[in-house]
């Protein structure tokens, strides 16, 4: 697989995407695609991860809203 694109921007975050996607398989012992052809997950799995994983982002996003208007907790 080539990339194409010449967005640095896009660049950046598609090498942070591979490095997560190897820290990934260290940790995990696959990948994504494997987790499907195994059957380890399903679509709801899928889902919840998913859920999970806004949750995680809602509050990232909270406490920097906390630091950027010096709120403190």
């Amino acid at each position: 697989m080539t990339i194409k694109t010449k967005d640095e921007i896009v660049q950046k975050v598609l090498l942070k995407m591979d490095a997560r996607s190897v820290e990934g398989n260290l940790k995990y012992g696959g990948t994504m695609a494997s987790e499907i052809t195994e059957g380890k997950k399903n679509l709801k799995d899928f889902v919840i991860d998913v859920q999970e994983e806004l949750m995680d982002a809602l509050l990232y996003l909270e406490s920097v809203k906390t630091i950027l208007n010096n709120e403190g907790i």
